[in-house]
């Protein structure tokens, strides 16, 4: 396994001659399904921090003979490090570095902070997986809906309000501490701006693309129905130690589940990217994620409901995503060993 050439800079890759050699035949695995993706984003991703890459080292197996054995034990390693059980009663105002039990080995070390209270974030939830996880306080899915409606219509008081922020908390209350993916208002603003008559049309198709939310149409579906957060920065948990900063970083390999429609950036490009399903070209939105916080109604932006589109050319969109990363980034040789029969 470990007889592979060194195919990209990504720290795991350089860290560990086996697993480099184990992800580099499942990347070229000659059945072309998405797997190959996840395997390449093993080798590709510069944006693992040293001590992150040692504590999954240290837990994972370096020699695998397919997908299935590597994905067990990153989900292994994800159990014990990232998606943390919250405790019983657990304020999700609350964050401690120095806790492993309760904050994710994303944001136990500083450089996981930044002062950027004055930006705003965009995140997007599927209604349908907070109505299953909220049905044990007798709401079901037409109900959030029709709660969410009328708080993005700019009702953010009343029943409406009060019955969607339960909905909301028992939804919270069953979800692991583990991060929160999101982008940038500024990214998006375009297809989310303060006036919804402003939006192009399609506008949920078009943000579901830029982002690469592929995850949302991994099951068969009739209907993909979203729920679109805007908050600012500033209301993320910090702890005191964080002096006015607040936790938000890139997005890694090491923050998730393995997903095809994810790509890391290089390292010149702190903030990451999505890769746009649609390969449209256009400067990518950033992809970063941060703590899990008190996510409430106050916070609602949009509700759509879109039927799900048809597969992407996953290859074509990856390879204009590497393209222009390589571009922005100054950076001919990102990837261009990895993916290379797709570029």
């Amino acid at each position: 396994m470990g007889s592979w050439p060194i195919l990209a800079d990504g720290l795991l890759a350089r860290s560990n001659p086996d697993l480099a050699g184990s992800l580099a035949a499942v990347a070229f695995d000659p059945t072309p399904t998405p797997n190959r993706f996840n395997a390449r984003n093993g080798l590709l991703d510069e944006g693992i921090p040293e001590f992150r890459a040692r504590s999954y080292l240290a837990r994972i197996e370096h020699t695998f003979g397919s997908f299935s054995k590597w994905r067990k034990s990153h989900h292994d390693y994800l159990a014990a490090e990232v998606l943390l059980r919250a405790p019983l009663g657990w304020r999700f105002d609350t964050l401690d570095p120095g806790d492993p039990r309760t904050c994710a080995e994303t944001f136990r070390s500083s450089d996981a902070y930044r002062d950027a209270n004055d930006e705003m974030l965009v995140r997007i939830e599927d209604a349908d997986e907070i109505a299953r996880k909220a049905a044990d306080a007798g709401a079901d899915l037409e109900m959030i809906l029709e709660w969410a409606r009328v708080v993005a219509g700019g009702h953010k008081r009343g029943i409406a309000r009060r019955n969607l922020d339960e909905a909301l908390y028992r939804w919270r209350t069953k979800l692991t501490l583990g991060p929160w993916r999101a982008t940038f208002w500024k990214d998006v603003a375009d297809l989310l701006p303060d006036s919804e008559a402003a939006a192009p049309s399609e506008w949920p198709y078009k943000l579901y693309s830029r982002l690469g939310l592929g995850s949302l149409a991994a099951t068969p579906k009739r209907c993909i129905r979203l729920l679109v957060f805007r908050y600012p920065v500033a209301d993320l948990p910090a702890p005191a130690t964080a002096t006015g900063k607040r936790p938000l970083v890139r997005r890694t390999l090491l923050d998730g589940r393995l997903e095809p429609w994810f790509c890391p950036a290089p390292r010149e490009k702190p903030d990451g990217g999505s890769v746009d399903l649609e390969a449209n070209i256009r400067p990518t939105a950033r992809d970063v994620v941060h703590p899990p916080f008190d996510l409430d109604a106050r916070y609602l932006f949009r509700v759509a409901e879109m039927e799900p589109p048809a597969p992407p050319d996953l290859g074509f969109a990856r390879s204009i995503f590497i393209t222009q990363l390589q571009d922005e980034c100054g950076r001919a040789d990102y990837a261009a060993l990895t993916d290379e029969d797709i570029l």
